[in-house]
């Protein structure tokens, strides 16, 4: 053992050290440097040692530092729920807004750990860099992390996912969830921001959610082509609701296809009955 402990290639003893707390501490005495076994600190939260993990904070590791160029001591214990690892490397500097895979607060959305949002705010994470935390409580219905970020005020319902453009009330349309459209809309989401698509041309697939949208909308009207695209969509009580919101039964997608070409086309003999009907 005093070869190894002497010899130049010691440092790649502190990765199976990382088990035996003693051991890396002994180690670490003799001139082991943590610096050429980059990622020892997310190793030993990963395997949810935490007096490895006081070891090497005490050898003055840093707690930012990852393992693969990817995995962050934070974030694994967050992934882990170790409050008691997530506690002591916050106390010790790890940075909230160091990204992982994911960066810590989405984390917290993604892996249903809310009870750790309020500590890393704290600790300064900034809760819109990058943008889409609430769309992505929606993705994730993490509905507790949802409530828990619209009530902080500190995240506009309204941001969009940087990779998707999806806004939290895009993807509560897309996933069907009329009581999470009902809660965004109170909460400030505006129906006239585009998402990934505008909000009411994805709703026309949904009837009770574009009840929901089309009373708050500034001009339904404003949507070309949306009576057209709910004939697509094969829901007649839609194309109701748009005609009572004022929108034309004439209403054409791209300037070319009326509601009534793409009935015939489509075979939605239904419709095409109704819109006749409205034509008479």
């Amino acid at each position: 053992m005093a070869l190894i402990l002497i010899s130049p290639g010691q440092n790649i003893w502190l990765w199976p050290a990382v088990g035996l707390p003693r051991i890396l501490e002994l180690l670490l005495s003799r001139g082991a440097d943590p610096k050429k076994a980059p990622g020892v600190m997310e190793l030993a939260t990963s395997i949810n040692n935490i007096d490895s993990v006081r070891v090497l904070l005490k050898a003055g590791v840093d707690p930012n530092a990852k393992k693969d160029g990817i995995y962050t001591p934070l974030c694994s214990s967050i992934r882990d729920n170790r409050t008691d690892i997530f506690e002591l490397l916050l106390a010790n500097g790890a940075d909230p807004n160091v990204p992982s895979a994911e960066y810590p607060t989405f984390k917290c959305v993604t892996h249903y750990r809310t009870q750790y949002l309020a500590p890393l705010v704290a600790a300064g994470a900034d809760l819109n860099s990058p943008k889409g935390i609430l769309e992505t409580a929606v993705q994730c219905k993490n509905i507790e992390a949802l409530y828990w970020l619209l009530d902080t005020g500190k995240v506009s319902p309204n941001d969009k996912t940087p990779k998707t453009g999806a806004t939290p009330l895009t993807t509560a349309i897309r996933e069907n969830r009329a009581d999470l459209v009902d809660l965004l809309l109170s909460r400030g989401a505006d129906p006239n921001v585009r998402g990934e698509n505008w909000p009411v041309c994805m709703a026309v697939h949904q009837p009770p959610i574009l009840k929901r949208l089309l009373p708050a909308l500034a001009e339904p009207r404003a949507f070309k082509g949306v009576m057209e695209m709910a004939v697509v969509a094969n829901q007649l009580e839609s194309i109701k609701l748009l005609l009572k919101a004022g929108v034309s039964v004439e209403d054409r997608n791209g300037g070319v296809f009326s509601p009534l070409t793409t009935a015939i086309r489509e075979d939605r003999k239904e419709i095409v009955h109704f819109l006749l009907v409205r034509h008479t």
